[in-house]
């Protein structure tokens, strides 16, 4: 993911996807535990998939980082949280 990138893919737990935010998050400060990757990566909110996607909802990311910003949108997805991303080790993050 590149900052400035304002991407939809379709995203589904059960297939393993994976956001890799390494770049856009590279020299972010997180914690071992990740307890403040809230300040990085945000729900912004839920709708329905864009055209082309099919039916169903979308969660739409807000990622900010040290090197830049994106909008990312997991059509398909359902209505997911962050905790969820995590726990579904669907996160690809620089090393921490």
């Amino acid at each position: 993911m590149q900052s400035g990138s304002d991407v939809s893919e379709t995203f589904s737990f059960a297939q393993g996807d994976k956001l890799n935010l390494t770049q856009l998050l590279s020299g972010a400060p997180l914690n071992a535990d990740l307890s403040n990757l809230g300040s990085y990566v945000k729900v912004v909110g839920y709708s329905q998939n864009d055209p082309g996607f099919g039916p169903g909802t979308k969660t739409t990311l807000e990622i900010t980082g040290p090197n830049g910003s994106a909008t990312v949108n997991l059509e398909g997805a359902g209505k997911v949280n962050l905790n969820e991303l995590l726990s579904h080790n669907s996160l690809i993050l620089p090393p921490h």
